[in-house]
């Protein structure tokens, strides 16, 4: 109730129970003089918050709960209790309870700060090492197993691969990028070429440069389309069992596809990729001091190193680094639907897919030239290329939460069907959370459910 100036000094000093000035027939305490109830909850609300801040600060975590639950009484949807209630149980070693609290943050509809979303991720990370499950000890056995199964496996076929080369502006570097492949140590079978809509004159170059080639080739110019739709259409002409991919700027070893022929061309293994050197404009070793790309590129490569299953690695990062630096049987781009139309994530995406279908294979060779230059697409506008990368995961994400590895695909898919916690736990410790499906978070709950309770 707004009171009027003139109102309000009529009322100084006035007895509560005196009629009220303002001539409603009211005693004055029940009418005018009546305290602001809302301005007496939120005054409540806010020193219970203070007090339960004050306790953290001291290390009295279970104090500050009680707090906190004193605010939330008189406010359910204050965001600062609830998140901070949820951060006080976490400190006090209850993971459970913590992630309970978080989730009810969730159920009742209030905004997750990503900060908020960030003490999720700990609290799932956290609750899944404080959790005895045999069964992910038994599933990372049997992936040790077949892995060194399939290293000492041998080739039991001689398969055909189409190399396709996605070409746009490059005029400087495709020719580099075609020698590499005229220098196979095993040559391909067939090599395709598509200009996507370049005007440096790159189309005739190209058709000079592989004017003798060894093999069948195919150079096809046409207006711009991107590098997803240019590689699809590549692959659909090729004939062969295997594609090997090279971006027009970059280029092979002269071993890669010998190297990935023997490494993946097996029973049950449908791609695999190799480590990648990064080079500057002029094909020399880049720079890979802290700071730089290079350095920042390596690390993204070594994500394949650090992670139970190659699988797994593909939900922190992409350690193939480039389309060209992945080789794949023609029936799992099939399988997969080929690339989708993603401008910077088009082959990591397409990677997170083909996860749930067959398990990779990483060779620990350097095969791939991956060359870093002023019109690198890598380099555009950060914030595009982060607001792209954060919907593309969300999308993946979605479809793996769903996957049912029971109706066939990958036995290791880096999904929750088959490392239960384990999953929750590194999309939580890379702060993703927020990109999962509401069923998928309720979905870890149960899951959760099992942990002991420490307090």
């Amino acid at each position: 109730m707004v009171v009027s100036a003139s109102l309000a000094a009529q009322c100084r000093g006035l007895s509560r129970n005196a009629p009220c000035p303002c001539a409603s027939g009211r005693r004055f305490k029940l009418c005018c003089g009546a305290p602001n109830v809302a301005s007496l909850v939120s005054g409540q609300v806010e020193t219970s918050k203070l007090a339960g801040l004050a306790a953290q600060q001291r290390f009295e975590f279970a104090e500050a709960v009680a707090h906190y639950e004193i605010a939330l009484r008189h406010d359910p949807l204050d965001f600062d209790a609830a998140h901070m209630r949820a951060v006080a149980l976490y400190q006090m070693g209850c993971m459970r309870e913590s992630l309970e609290a978080f989730l009810e943050m969730l159920g009742a509809g209030l905004p997750m700060s990503a900060v908020a979303w960030h003490n999720l991720g700990l609290t799932v990370a956290q609750g899944v090492q404080l959790a005895d499950d045999p069964a992910l000890l038994e599933k990372t056995v049997a992936y040790q197993s077949w892995s060194a199964e399939r290293r000492e496996a041998s080739p039991d076929f001689s398969p055909t691969v189409a190399v396709v080369v996605a070409s746009y502006n490059h005029i400087r570097y495709i020719g580099a990028a075609l020698e590499s492949v005229l220098g196979q140590t095993r040559l391909p079978d067939e090599l395709i070429v598509i200009d996507d809509g370049s005007s440096d004159g790159s189309a005739d170059y190209i058709r000079e440069v592989l004017r003798n080639a060894p093999f069948p080739t195919q150079v096809i110019a046409r207006e711009n389309r991107g590098a997803a739709a240019t590689f699809n259409e590549a692959i659909a002409l090729a004939k062969s069992d295997w594609i090997a991919p090279l971006n027009s700027d970059d280029r092979f070893a002269p071993e890669r596809i010998e190297r990935l022929i023997a490494a993946c061309c097996r029973t049950g293994i449908d791609w695999g990729f190799g480590r990648v050197n990064v080079v500057d404009a002029t094909g020399q070793p880049s720079d890979t001091a802290p700071d730089t790309l290079a350095h920042s590129l390596r690390g993204v490569a070594n994500t394949g190193y650090m992670s139970p299953t190659t699988g797994i690695a593909f939900l922190l990062a992409n350690p193939a680094i480039s389309t060209g630096n992945i080789f794949f049987r023609k029936t799992l781009w099939q399988q997969v639907g080929g690339f989708r139309d993603w401008r910077y994530n088009h082959d990591w995406h397409f990677a997170l897919q083909a996860c749930l279908c067959s398990e990779p294979i990483r060779v620990a060779a350097a095969l791939y030239d991956y060359r870093i230059h002023e019109s690198n697409t890598i380099s555009e506008n950060n914030d595009a290329v982060k607001a792209e990368c954060a919907a593309m995961r969300g999308q993946a994400l979605a479809q793996i939460a769903a996957f049912d590895v029971a109706a066939g695909g990958n036995p290791f898919a880096p999904c929750p069907a088959v490392w239960r916690r384990a999953f929750y736990s590194i999309i939580g410790g890379i702060g993703c959370l927020e990109l999962l499906p509401e069923l998928a978070l309720r979905s870890l709950a149960a899951e959760l459910s099992e942990v002991p309770r420490l307090c």
